[in-house]
C-alpha cells in the first residue's frame, strides 16, 4: 500500500513541468496561480505548482468538485472573519477549504458521479479520501497545518468521526470550520435521490447537530453571520469578489 502512494506521488511530480506549459494559457490555472502567489506564503514556484497540479487533477476528472470546493472555501472564509481571524489565518483557511477534498482523486469516477445511495463498500472507498489527501499535502514543504486539518474534516465533535475519531478539540480548529461549511453545502445541494434542504432547514439541521456533530462555537459563528438568508446571499456575494469568481455554473452538486 505504500509503495501505491509513492507510485502516486512520483506521478504527480512527474506531470509538474508538464503542467506548466499546458496550464498556463487556462483562465483557472492563472486564477488559482496569482491567488496562491499573492495569498499564500509557499516556499517555492514548484510547490505551487503541485498544489495547482492537484486541483486540476481532481477538478479535471470531476468538475462538480470545482463548485462545491470554492463554495465551501467562500464559507470557511466568513466563518473564520466572524471568529476574528487576521489576513494569515484567513488565507490558510480558504486554502484548507478548496483542498479538503484533494483526496477524492484516488476514488473511482463511477463512485463520484453515482446517481443514488452509496453502498457499503463504496462509502468505504469514499472514506479514504482525508488519509489520501493528507499523504499528498503533507508531502509539500509548508503544508502540514493544511495537510493536518483535510485530514481531521470529517471527525466529529463528539468523537466518532472518522479516520481517527478525534474529539472535541483535539480536531483542527479549521478542520472544524470546513466540517460545518461542507456539510451546508452539501445539505443545500441537488442530490439526485433526495431533494435540497431550504437554507432554513439546513441551518436548523446544523443548530439540531451542534455539539454532536459540530463545534457549538463554530455552529454559532455561521449562524450570526449567514443565519439569514438576506445576509447570506449579500456576504456570499462579497466573498465571491474577495475570491474573483465567476457564478457557479454546475448548480447541481453530488457531495459525500
Amino acid at each position: 500500500m505504500e509503495l501505491q502512494w509513492l507510485i502516486l506521488v512520483a506521478i504527480i511530480l512527474s506531470t509538474i513541468l508538464w503542467s506548466e506549459i499546458r496550464l498556463s494559457g487556462t483562465a483557472r490555472s492563472q486564477r488559482y496561480q496569482r491567488s496562491y502567489r499573492q495569498s499564500f506564503p509557499l516556499e517555492s514556484n514548484t510547490h505551487m505548482q503541485i498544489i495547482i497540479t492537484l486541483i486540476n487533477t481532481l477538478f479535471e476528472k470531476n468538475p462538480r468538485e470545482e463548485q462545491h470546493s470554492e463554495r465551501v472555501a467562500e464559507l470557511c472564509m466568513i466563518i473564520g472573519k466572524q471568529l476574528g481571524f487576521n489576513s494569515q489565518q484567513l488565507e490558510e483557511l480558504k486554502l484548507t477549504g478548496l483542498l479538503h477534498d484533494i483526496g477524492k482523486i484516488v476514488v473511482d469516477e463511477a463512485i463520484l458521479n453515482k446517481a443514488a445511495r452509496l453502498d457499503e463498500g463504496e462509502w468505504r472507498n469514499i472514506q479514504r479520501h482525508p488519509v489520501v489527501g493528507y499523504r499528498l499535502l503533507n508531502f509539500i514543504p509548508g503544508m502540514s497545518s493544511i495537510a493536518a486539518s483535510v485530514l481531521a474534516h470529517h471527525e466529529r465533535w463528539d468523537g466518532t468521526g472518522y479516520p481517527r475519531g478525534l474529539k472535541g478539540e483535539e480536531i483542527p480548529l479549521n478542520a472544524r470550520i470546513v466540517a460545518v461549511a461542507d456539510a451546508y453545502d452539501a445539505m443545500v445541494s441537488f442530490r439526485p435521490y433526495r431533494n435540497s434542504l431550504t437554507h432554513e432547514q439546513a441551518v436548523e439541521e446544523l443548530r439540531k447537530q451542534a455539539g454532536t456533530q459540530f463545534d457549538p462555537c463554530i455552529i454559532d459563528a455561521f449562524v450570526t453571520n449567514i443565519g439569514k438568508e438576506k445576509d447570506f446571499g449579500a456576504a456570499l456575494a462579497k466573498q465571491r469578489e474577495y475570491f474573483g469568481l465567476q457564478e457557479p455554473i454546475y448548480p447541481r452538486l453530488v457531495v459525500e
